[in-house]
């Protein structure tokens, strides 16, 4: 009993909680993670580092690209993606300013489609690359995470909600409690939220804390309903989600997890 005593202590305390004046003095925008796609040692001498990003509604795949040879220039990019459960394609030829010199690096934004082929089911974010020039083609693959392919247009009427939400059955209905929550209240929870295109339908507090219910879309036009139901004391946030497609709410509540647990 003493240990169950002292885990639910520990699960309750607060966890380097955010303010409201450290969240709104925080930048607007942050730079895009970048991880090593393409190592020297794997590209002869091309290493190649991204990360994909939504910027003013549109998706990107920002990359990193460098020369480490000792003496042969680098040309004659070019990127293409395997079939994906999204779509994604380059909407654009990679254009690399060059030839790149020995150790000379250059930054592209690559825009991102999502008219491209899509793979069957199950649903996944990752997505395999090959990228050539003129030594060498190299093969990579990372995720683009789902808040990424969030669209604009995910808001849905009051009445519309209410009614997709009554017509989804309770075996599509989907529960997962996330711990940890660095926000001290659900304006700032709201807040981080929207701002990834999660749209607000209705809010309302009850005995266990703040409820928010909202809508999302992804860029394959999966509608997403969620009721959030955030605790203050507890930094914890249930989550109630609902989906005509069950096989995307994996995806959905990893998304959630990282957005609610990242300032």
């Amino acid at each position: 009993a003493a240990t169950a005593t002292a885990a639910a202590a520990a699960a309750a305390a607060p966890v380097a909680p955010v303010s409201a004046q450290d969240f709104f003095n925080a930048p607007a925008t942050k730079e895009v993670v970048k991880e090593v796609l393409v190592d020297a040692s794997k590209g002869e001498g091309m290493e190649m580092s991204g990360g994909f990003t939504r910027r003013d509604g549109q998706l990107f795949l920002d990359l990193h690209i460098e020369n480490k040879t000792a003496e042969v220039p680098l040309a004659g990019f070019a990127i293409q993606f395997n079939r994906n459960s999204f779509g994604l394609i380059p909407a654009a030829p990679l254009v690399v300013p060059g030839p790149l010199m020995p150790h000379q690096s250059a930054d592209v934004a690559l825009p991102i489609s999502t008219n491209g082929p899509t793979a069957g089911p199950p649903p996944t974010t990752m997505i395999e690359i090959a990228i050539k020039n003129n030594l060498t083609v190299a093969y990579t693959k990372t995720q683009c995470a789902l808040h990424n392919l969030l669209v604009e247009d995910g808001e849905l009427e009051r009445s519309t909600f209410l009614s997709q939400w009554r017509s989804i059955p309770e075996s599509n209905e989907h529960f997962k409690t996330i711990t940890d929550i660095p926000f001290d209240n659900i304006e700032l929870i709201k807040r981080k939220l929207v701002a990834n295109n999660f749209f607000v339908i209705a809010q309302r507090k009850n005995e266990e804390g703040d409820v928010m219910y909202m809508s999302v879309k992804t860029s394959n036009n999966i509608v997403i309903l969620v009721e959030i139901t955030y605790g203050a004391e507890s930094y914890e946030a249930k989550l109630c989600t609902k989906t005509a497609i069950p096989a995307a709410v994996p995806l959905f509540e990893e998304c959630a997890e990282h957005l609610l647990r990242h300032p």
